[in-house]
């Protein structure tokens, strides 16, 4: 037989998808299936709407898969209306960054995936052209906000691109 909190979870998911909230205030205090709180939670830190959780239960292991499962925060009961607030505040400060265009110019391709590999996971948007030849008709393109070019390649230095530009 289905508990409660069985019932309640796919009328969660059903309300998440119609409103499509800017934030998720979730409590894990499903009665009689916590699992079902996580599992909510597991399901909506894979969409760009931020989570956060609060719960009475004082657990160190709760905590921690919270944050592994990608909430932004924890908030531990009781907590006033007003801190619930300002923690919601907080996390949709921190929700909308603006997104810069990196046009990053380098002969060296290992470079080039490192500098894509830091800067991605930090919301970047990075083009690379295959040849400094490309860079006239890229920079037009792509219009970046910032350009990282390599001082010393075979054709054009970084810096005769950057004479060019200004």
């Amino acid at each position: 037989m289905e508990g409660e909190g069985g019932r309640r979870l796919p009328q969660a998911r059903a309300a998440i998808a119609r409103k499509q909230p800017d934030i998720i205030l979730l409590d894990l205090g499903f009665p009689e299936q916590a699992k079902n709180g996580f599992q909510l939670l597991a399901e909506q830190t894979q969409s760009p709407v931020p989570v956060l959780v609060f719960t009475d239960r004082e657990s160190l292991i709760d905590r921690v898969k919270v944050a592994r499962l990608g909430a932004r925060g924890f908030l531990q009961k009781p907590i006033s209306t007003a801190q619930i607030m300002e923690a919601i505040a907080q996390v949709m400060e921190k929700t909308d960054p603006t997104v810069a265009k990196l046009l990053i110019v380098d002969d060296d391709p290992q470079m080039l995936d490192l500098l894509r590999a830091v800067l991605e996971p930090w919301g970047f948007t990075i083009t690379l052209p295959n040849d400094a030849k490309q860079f006239w008709n890229t920079l037009e393109q792509s219009a970046p906000d910032l350009l990282i070019l390599n001082v010393e390649m075979p054709e054009f230095s970084g810096i005769d691109l950057c004479v060019r530009f200004v």
